[in-house]
């Protein structure tokens, strides 16, 4: 399952293509419209009009279900774009963006053009398409969760073993205006968030991703470079301004005695004594619970005037302040959640196949079937 999606920040609108989509899939857009109000609240950031109408669905769906042809969506613009910041020319790049290192690739003089379609709210139509992806997961059983740790000095508390697992519930994430489940640890990222913004600054942070619902044997250990790690590594470099990405707990210092789950087999199937692993082992999924902690840098785009170089004259100037938002760590969240749930969507059509959904669960269950006969 893959996607395809066009258009830019201050356009008419997005659209987004997705391809390899069984046939017989509920689609919900309201899931999908609650995913985008997820991504799109960020505290600190101004109160504004939602840039985007809800979620509309062009094509391969009919009655709440998809029909095995590309999957068409679209997000319109509230309101009609400015025409006099279209018409503006703009030739000194924001340092830490790409828009100097994309201008001069592409041969163009107009910082505008890379802005346009660098720029973070083009991320609403990632998270609408890959509530097709979401969709095609939950049906298999497989959830996506995501909360945020850290922001700039503040951070929560969290048992030693919280690594290992996903202990919290949606509800005690999206309460919370920064989705961290810590009350008391919100409070102290809002005050962070609040310093920032009144200085004109940025915050760095990082969040933990657990993915659960996984069947054992996603990956492959025979092949090189078939392992899961680098398929959702991947996914998650792909969202703009993440800067690492670490799996499993921390075993530093610790020997491989200590840092190993001990296999084990009960009335339910093989598991594991603990998930020190991460939920993959050899670069194949165990079943156990995925768990990634994602870091995510500072926006570079400040609320202030900074030292930037003019491509016209080629002499240093002034940058102007743009779109600011002092902290993306939130939405980033949401945003590598969205990139997962194409990884993983991907690596389910490639193990089960199917041009329906009720071939894809027939494989699926005689999988799980082969699995329960081994562990007696």
């Amino acid at each position: 399952m893959r996607y395809m999606d066009a258009g830019e920040a201050h356009g008419l609108g997005l659209v987004a293509v997705v391809d390899d989509v069984p046939a017989g899939l509920r689609i919900n857009p309201q899931n999908i419209d609650d995913d985008i109000a997820r991504w799109d609240r960020l505290h600190g950031r101004p109160a504004q009009q939602r840039a985007y109408e809800g979620i509309e669905l062009l094509a391969g769906v009919r009655e709440g279900r998809t029909t095995g042809a590309p999957v068409g969506l679209c997000l319109a613009r509230a309101e009609a774009p400015d025409e006099s910041t279209l018409d503006r020319q703009r030739s000194i790049p924001r340092p830490g963006t790409s828009e100097l290192a994309g201008a001069l690739k592409r041969d163009l003089d107009d910082c505008g053009d890379i802005c346009d379609r660098a720029d973070a709210r083009v991320g609403a139509m990632r998270v609408a398409a890959a509530g097709v992806a979401r969709e095609f997961l939950a049906d298999l059983g497989v959830e996506i969760h995501s909360y945020v740790t850290r922001i700039g000095d503040a951070a929560m508390r969290e048992e030693p073993d919280a690594s290992e697992r996903f202990a919290y519930t949606p509800l005690d994430i999206e309460m919370s205006s920064l989705r961290c489940p810590s009350a008391q640890a919100t409070r102290a990222m809002e005050a962070q968030v609040d310093q920032a913004v009144f200085e004109g600054d940025t915050l760095d942070g990082t969040f933990r991703v657990a993915i659960t619902g996984l069947v054992p044997g996603l990956g492959d250990d025979m092949r090189s470079g078939g392992s899961v790690l680098p398929l959702l590594a991947t996914a998650a470099f792909s969202v703009e301004g993440v800067r690492g990405v670490e799996f499993a707990c921390a075993t530093d210092g610790l020997r491989g005695s200590q840092a190993t789950d001990a296999a084990a087999c009960t009335s339910m199937g093989f598991t594991r004594s603990s998930n020190r692993s991460g939920g993959v082992e050899g670069g194949v999924s165990t079943g156990l619970p995925v768990v990634m902690t994602v870091s995510v840098a500072a926006p570079p785009a400040l609320n202030k005037a900074v030292s930037a170089l003019d491509m016209e004259t080629l002499e240093s100037a002034a940058c102007t302040p743009g779109h600011f938002d002092a902290c993306r760590v939130p939405s980033v969240a949401v945003a590598v959640e969205s990139e997962l749930a194409f990884a993983l969507a991907q690596a389910y059509r490639a193990k089960f196949g199917g041009d329906c959904m009720g071939d894809v669960h027939a494989a699926l269950d005689a999988y799980n079937a082969r699995l329960a006969r081994a562990a007696r």
